[in-house]
């Protein structure tokens, strides 16, 4: 049996069997260890569905300055669930201990990426239908299958080591028995967010009900609302045929109004707002019909209220959804609103919400 035909058989259906499986925790312990030397590293990460923390062993890719980290195995396997579903956060060992949060990297600039995973990841090279001498451009019909992430250093969090995806079918009220906080002394502070050219801080894809992925980059579409968002296959309860509301393809939400809530911002993709923005959102700043430039796109802002559910209850309090829901709250539109695409392109991390 060729080489490259014995590795693709300890993946058969790109899962990896027994002898994978062993192959993979040895190298997971070497990965581990402050000897290592190649670039071999250790991710840790939780399951998607079961929170257990799991080890993988991985290849990494030093490129323009960066590190990235890809799957040799596409979307499948279970590291890039499990870094989906805890929005990014995961632990790196790379001669040592580091708490990362691990951005996916969008399919269009992917290619360049994995030509370079390839010229240093020989064990990759079987499982991917290119060949690492052929050009850059040789990769792009390909690299939607393939994930890359981005590592960078994760940002302060809390006690936990890993984020923990609250599952969208739990609506238990998990605060019922914790005091109810007093957040009228932050209303000072979220009423000083910037009424024109606030910053976009987190952009936030939900490719399923049970997944957050966070990203530096995304396109919004006049058609697919985010491009990569579930929110065309979600639909709306509030229409009668149950399809999706073209007035709330985006939806955006204050940074302010989200660190009054929880203060741990590795929790704030849990919210389900695409576009998490350092801006005064209020209705007497942005009445409905006022049209925002975001980057290349330009959004236009919903009669349609946004409003917190028994989810976001679940996730960030009772008293915190009582509050957003009271008058103050929906005059403020603490709870974010709902836009419309009217020009598509794309939006990145640190560009400005500019009225126009």
């Amino acid at each position: 049996m060729a080489k490259g035909d014995r590795a693709r058989s300890m993946y058969a259906g790109r899962r990896p069997g027994r002898a994978a499986k062993a192959y993979m925790r040895l190298w997971a312990w070497v990965g581990r260890r402050r000897f290592n030397r190649s670039r071999l590293v250790t991710l840790e990460f939780r399951g998607a569905k079961t929170g257990a923390v799991h080890s993988t062993p991985l290849v990494i890719v030093r490129h323009d300055g960066e590190r990235y980290v890809a799957s040799m195995l596409g979307d499948g396997v279970a590291w890039v669930r499990g870094v989906r579903a805890a929005a990014g956060r995961a632990v790196l060992f790379d001669r040592g201990r580091e708490e990362v949060l691990l951005v996916e990297i969008p399919p269009e600039q992917r290619a360049p990426l994995l030509k370079a995973f390839l010229l240093v990841a020989p064990g990759a090279r079987p499982h991917m239908p290119v060949d690492m001498d052929a050009p850059v451009e040789a990769f792009e019909p390909v690299a939607a299958g393939y994930p890359v992430f981005r590592v960078t250093p994760a940002p302060p969090m809390g006690d936990t080591a890993l984020m923990e995806t609250q599952p969208a079918t739990d609506t238990t009220d998990t605060t019922a028995a914790a005091p109810v906080r007093d957040f009228e002394p932050l209303l000072e502070g979220i009423r000083g967010a910037p009424a024109d050219g606030g910053p976009v801080e987190l952009i936030v894809l939900r490719p399923d009900r049970e997944e957050r992925r966070l990203a530096t980059e995304a396109r919004l579409d006049t058609d697919e609302g985010v491009v990569g968002d579930s929110w065309r296959a979600r639909g709306s309860s509030s229409r009668p045929d149950g399809s999706a509301d073209p007035e709330a393809q985006v939806t955006i939400m204050s940074t302010r109004v989200l660190a009054a809530i929880e203060p741990d911002r590795s929790r704030w993709p849990l919210a389900g707002d695409q576009l998490l923005a350092d801006a005064d959102l209020s209705v007497a700043n942005l009445p409905a019909g006022t049209r925002l430039a975001i980057g290349e796109a330009v959004v236009e802002v919903s009669e349609t209220p946004h409003t917190g559910c028994a989810k976001f209850s679940a996730r960030f309090g009772s008293d915190a959804l009582r509050w957003i829901n009271g008058p103050l709250g929906r005059e403020l539109r603490m709870r974010g609103l709902n836009a419309r695409v009217v020009q598509g392109g794309a939006v990145r991390v640190g560009d400005s919400l500019r009225k126009i």
